[in-house]
């Protein structure tokens, strides 16, 4: 057994779904022996790599990965991340979380799925939503005037490009740029 070499970044793996054995396979290679793991952590993308991002997530795949490989590695879920109070599952990172299945509300209880429950999910990743509202993982469901102001302070003291500053202030701010809150 070689020792790793001491990086500065852990080894880490990425992966979306495959439509059969595949994906499971190649989790068991990555991970390596128990002995001596080859990767510090696990980020699934429970999505095909053909199914498009307006497609929900496979919580089945999720539920499986996470129950077959979440007591040996660390794992992140990657997709569908844009509020903590909408997600489709409970782990012990939101035990709290509320979700309906159905688009129109209905008050009998067999409208609502029972949440799938994913006891050894590690952790959330998401890049488009954090985009929109870096206050994501505060519990904020829409960026805050004061996430927006501290990324203007912080961007006024550090030498960023006009064109990135003005991109990250529009995407945190959609509302600045309909006509009907337009303050101009």
């Amino acid at each position: 057994m070689h020792p790793r070499p001491i990086s500065k970044k852990p080894p880490t793996c990425e992966l979306t779904l495959t439509p059969d054995r595949k994906t499971i396979d190649f989790i068991n290679t990555v991970l390596g022996p128990d002995q001596d793991r080859h990767i510090d952590w696990l980020t699934i993308h429970p999505r095909t790599r053909s199914t498009p991002s307006s497609t929900p997530i496979s919580l089945e795949a999720l539920e499986l990965l996470t129950s077959t490989f979440g007591t040996r590695v660390p794992i992140l879920l990657s997709g569908d991340v844009f509020a903590l109070n909408a997600l489709p599952f409970t782990s012990p990172l939101h035990p709290t979380t509320t979700f309906s299945s159905t688009s129109v509300p209905d008050p009998t209880p067999a409208a609502t799925n029972p949440l799938t429950h994913l006891p050894h999910l590690a952790g959330l990743m998401s890049a488009r939503a954090l985009l929109c509202n870096p206050a994501l993982y505060a519990g904020h469901t829409a960026c805050p005037w004061s996430a927006v102001e501290s990324f203007l302070n912080h961007a006024a003291r550090c030498p960023l490009p006009f064109k990135l500053v003005l991109h990250q202030y529009v995407k945190s701010n959609p509302s600045c740029l309909s006509p009907t809150t337009a303050p101009f």
